[in-house]
């Protein structure tokens, strides 16, 4: 995802591994920006967090989405977690005071994830630039150590900076990545749907599709400078996705994001915006289906009753798949979370109960 601040409206990031992942089902502590010991259990498939501003709804999702992809140092400078497109020499500055921890349970296994920047002042002149004349002289920084279960993970890189470019570790295990949803259909989404496309779901995702516009066809089509785009065909005409506008555009990056995360987990930051509420009830349908088919794990956040109640009405033949969170800040200013299971939650929504 990551480079923020341009725009954090909805984002959501997805791990895209083939292979069948256990799913989150507990939180045991997490230490992560303005989370000091936050736990949470009964995570269930999908899961909707709430609370007011300022509660760490957002920071939620960023320290499950580096839980979920702990086997990869260099997510901890996605500009998502970092909120920021700037060089970070420090990708542990803003997000904790000593060290990131997280403990968590995915299916039977505990994990414990911690992360530790080790400040160096060295200066290096053993590069040499491409014309190879001479050295370059390069400062590193410090060293990033990451242990998960009490083990260090091999390949501790030093990090350098060249230029005021930081040279983050390049290594991954697990190809977790996150992508703004945003009103415009970029050459990362086009993409992600072409591997779609390759992996067979086409007709699957204009199934997905045509619960918001009675679409025959979607193409990728190269315009005559070369730029790919994405043309949907309906009933009537062909023509850009984009000029559908801006809800179909987000609908279909939120579709394309969710297909991408088979297996895996998606997080939504803000899954109300830019989407009209006409079309919630079949939202909600769609992304159950896609979500049930392709095994992917969901979190995320609003503030609308609204959403809350449609999701609900969703999932109501499957209460055990949904959840409910609730963040609040106690008396002693920590974070703590409230859970609505589908009957709590059921009943809070039918008495017109406060739960955001």
């Amino acid at each position: 995802m990551f480079s923020v601040i341009v725009d954090r409206q909805s984002y959501l990031m997805q791990n895209t591994l083939s292979t069948i992942m256990a799913h989150l089902s507990k939180l045991d502590m997490v230490h992560y920006r303005n989370l000091d010991g936050l736990g949470m259990d009964g995570i269930a498939k999908m899961n909707l967090i709430v609370g007011r501003n300022g509660t760490g709804k957002t920071s939620l999702l960023e320290a499950i989405c580096l839980f979920h992809g702990r086997d990869n140092p260099a997510l901890l400078w996605d500009p998502n977690i970092q909120r920021s497109f700037g060089p970070n020499q420090n990708p542990l500055e803003g997000l904790a005071t000593d060290a990131v921890k997280i403990i968590g349970t995915e299916g039977k296994e505990k994990y414990r994830y911690k992360a530790h920047f080790e400040p160096l002042n060295i200066l290096d002149f053993t590069t040499q630039q491409e014309s190879g004349d001479h050295d370059v002289r390069e400062s590193v920084t410090g060293r990033l150590h990451i242990k998960i279960n009490g083990k260090e993970m091999k390949n501790k890189e030093l990090l350098r900076t060249r230029k005021g470019m930081v040279s983050v570790p390049s290594y991954s295990r697990s190809d977790i990545r996150g992508v703004f949803v945003s009103n415009t259909i970029d050459d990362s989404t086009i993409g992600r749907f072409s591997r779609i496309v390759a992996k067979g779901y086409k007709n699957q995702f204009i199934k997905t599709m045509q619960k918001f516009l009675p679409i025959t066809d979607i193409d990728i089509v190269v315009s005559k400078n070369e730029t790919p785009r994405i043309w949907i065909t309906t009933d009537k005409i062909q023509q850009n996705a984009e000029s559908f506008g801006g809800s179909i555009t987000r609908l279909f990056n939120y579709n394309t994001m969710l297909y991408s995360a088979e297996n895996g987990i998606a997080c939504i930051d803000g899954i109300e915006n830019s989407i009209h509420y006409s079309v919630l009830s079949n939202f909600w349908k769609g992304v159950k289906s896609t979500s049930e088919s392709l095994n992917v794990q969901i979190f995320a956040t609003t503030h609308s009753y609204e959403w809350i109640r449609a999701a609900a009405a969703a999932y109501q033949d499957r209460p055990q798949d949904i959840m409910v969170y609730a963040l609040y800040q106690d008396q002693e200013d920590n974070i703590k979370a409230n859970k609505y299971p589908y009957d709590i939650l059921e009943t809070a929504l039918d008495i017109n109960m406060e739960i955001r």
